[in-house]
């Protein structure tokens, strides 16, 4: 059986309900009729905000959105908007980074206060906020630190982590001591920009995250970076104090400059236009990004004429997304072809064709024991047949996502959850003549097709425990747990441990492995004894387990909400879910979205970008997609779409 390998943190389980979610922050409420309401288009989007739309902090509890002055509940200094424009990261008057929405509601303090630490210019980094952190006389030090709030299965909410940009890949054990960050979050370029204190003045540096180890050098003499949005180009201020700009990729490019005359630039940023803006001593002041060969002049344009530091809300990039179908195995079709690709039009990479590389496969019948076994979702999509054969749409699908097997396209391997009652034997038959392995899974009950699924108990490195009758803190448990984890979800049976489950348990290596029951039937099953039982690590979360566990990754970029009551479209969504280390929320579709998880969400609006709703059945109207508009997008409000197929 597949061990797992972990992909994600996760979140603190245990989440209190918080206050409930706006609209963006900006006066309308989960339910208000606005334009584009239904099909393909944009809801959500408040009056009075456009792309480019300056905000200024000048450290006071006053800030400036447009020609609006807000009013926070703290001092904001050095805010800078998520790309997403959902909320803005900042220093608060007790010297803690914090994050709210742009008209100040949603206030949440990332940090603790500490004595002799001085905080500064936040920058967003996905779901993260990267910060400059200085104790006492000590060297400026990134800090990276979970921008929802929520902490980790392992450590305390606000946990502050070295951010990994800063490690130098040659010298592992080296530390590039660095601030002022600028980060761009995914681009073509380089993903991130930061000042090193070099043993001659202050130095630019930029970095490629999308390695094993982050790769970074520096890039030029000079202080105050800031990456374009494609992070192709660099602004920073040279040694002489002017402006230049110089190419992120290109060896030994040569800067250019595009101020002559700026009185002590600090915290440049580039608008949504193209522009470099800039605070000065008496206001914010903007230049053109490029100016004439040997140009000696490039006048500015005054955005304010007091001081302060500005950051413009960027172009709206959150979608509402709907799964639909018209049963559910052409739902599970739609799922898969939302996030991946033709297998054969895929770009190779190393001489190999991208995209899915299994699928699960299961059936319309015996759901539970076969949900038990959908955590196995491993680098591909779930898939759905039903009949006496392999259905004819799921063929073509199976074709589609995992390629003509050749030379660049290895044989797949098709896993097959269920009984032969489940998946017949002519359909695994028609799948081998395809050119695809097939491995079954099946067991006779949930608990036991939980058990048969986790692997070696000597290879967890931790085990969540449900109540097989818990579905909802199931897909919970299950839905982080990216390609190859490690981390084992079981099932009890209600308060008692079944036989199959304490063997697993003792089986892992007690000490190091922590074991989470997250519900309290599980509690009170892992609290029993039995023979040969070790002296497990129990974690209970927060000391609640039968709090809403929103086991979700602290840096999810997508969520996904599903009709709990609809099996086949909770597998479809198990499928997306899985595929981005997401949440998975089973809800009652008359009931709506919890108060933790509208919390969470709005909590975790900078970090996700997609909302998904799987809805075979149509039981969901336009009121969730305002609602998930509202906790997840900026105040441009996100746009909607029905079974988008995902590009090659």
């Amino acid at each position: 059986m597949r061990t797992h390998i972990v992909r994600r943190r996760l979140a603190h389980g245990a989440v209190v309900a918080a206050s409930a979610a706006l609209l963006a922050a900006c006066g309308q409420h989960p339910g208000a009729n606005n334009p584009g309401d239904s099909g393909n288009g944009s809801i959500g989007q408040a009056s009075g905000y456009k792309v480019g739309l300056a905000l200024i902090s000048d450290g006071s509890n006053v800030v400036r959105v447009g020609d609006q002055k807000v009013t926070f509940p703290t001092t904001v200094t050095d805010a800078v908007f998520s790309a997403d424009g959902s909320r803005i990261a900042f220093v608060n008057g007790d010297g803690n980074i914090a994050t709210a929405r742009p008209d100040g509601k949603g206030l949440k303090v990332l940090t603790a206060k500490a004595t002799g630490v001085v905080r500064s210019r936040p920058a967003w980094y996905g779901g993260s906020v990267i910060f400059t952190e200085r104790t006492g006389n000590g060297a400026a030090e990134l800090k990276d630190v979970v921008g929802s709030g929520a902490g980790t299965m392992a450590g305390e909410p606000g946990e502050q982590i070295a951010w990994m940009g800063e490690t130098d890949s040659a010298e592992q054990e080296d530390k590039q001591f660095g601030s002022n960050a600028s980060v761009v979050f995914p681009g073509p370029g380089r993903e991130a920009a930061f000042q090193h204190a070099g043993s001659k003045g202050p130095e630019v540096w930029v970095s490629d995250q999308n390695q094993r180890t982050p790769m970074q050098s520096k890039l030029v003499d000079g202080s105050e970076p800031a990456l374009s949005s494609d992070g192709m180009r660099v602004a920073f201020v040279d040694p002489g104090g002017q402006i230049k700009v110089i190419e992120a990729k290109k060896d030994n490019a040569t800067p250019v400059q595009i101020t002559f005359g700026a009185t002590s630039p600090t915290h440049l940023v580039w608008t949504p236009d193209g522009r470099i803006a800039y605070s000065t001593p008496t206001g914010v002041e903007s230049v053109a990004a490029s100016v004439a060969a040997g140009a000696t002049t490039n006048p500015p344009t005054s955005i304010s004429s007091t001081p302060g530091v500005a950051t413009f809300l960027p172009t709206p990039r959150d979608k509402v997304i709907r799964v639909v179908g018209t049963d559910p195995v052409e739902a599970a079709i739609a799922a898969s072809q939302a996030v991946w690709p033709n297998r054969d039009s895929a770009p190779l990479v190393q001489g190999m064709r991208s995209g899915a590389f299994t699928v699960l496969l299961t059936g319309t019948t015996n759901l539970p024991t076969v949900l038990a076994g959908a955590q196995m979702v491993d680098g591909g999509p779930v898939l759905l047949t039903k009949g006496s054969t392999l259905d004819a749409r799921t063929a073509a699908e199976l074709k589609r996502v995992l390629g003509q097997v050749g030379p660049q396209v290895p044989q797949s391997t098709v896993t097959i959850v269920g009984g032969t009652d489940v998946v017949p034997a002519q359909a695994e038959a028609a799948i081998r003549a395809m050119g695809y392995l097939t491995e079954r899974t099946t067991a006779a009950d949930p608990i036991a097709m939980a058990a048969t699924v986790s692997g070696r108990p000597d290879l967890a490195d931790t085990v969540l425990l449900v109540d097989a009758a818990d579905t909802s803190m199931y897909l919970s448990a299950i839905s982080d747990f990216g390609p190859g984890s490690q981390q084992t979800v079981l099932l009890t049976d209600g308060s008692t441990m079944p036989d199959k489950v304490k063997t697993f348990l003792n089986g892992i290596n007690a000490s190091r492995v922590p074991v989470y029951p997250l519900d309290a039937p599980a509690q009170a099953a892992v609290s029993s004894s039995w023979a040969g039982k070790p002296a497990l690590k129990v974690t209970t979360l927060n000391g609640n387990p039968t709090g809403a566990l929103l086991g979700y990754s602290a840096r999810a970029s997508a969520v996904v909400v599903v009709d709990k009551s609809n099996v086949t479209d909770i597998l479809a969504a198990i499928g997306l879910a899985r595929t981005y280390g997401a949440p998975l929320v089973a809800i009652d579709p008359a009931a709506g979205l919890a108060d933790a998880v509208k919390a969470w969400l709005d909590g975790s609006s900078a970090a996700i970008d997609k909302a998904y709703i799987v809805d075979s059945k149509g039981v969901f109207g336009g009121d969730l997609e305002r609602a998930l508009s509202g906790l997840v997008a900026g105040p441009l409000g996100a746009t909607t779409v029905t079974n988008p197929k995902a590009a090659a």
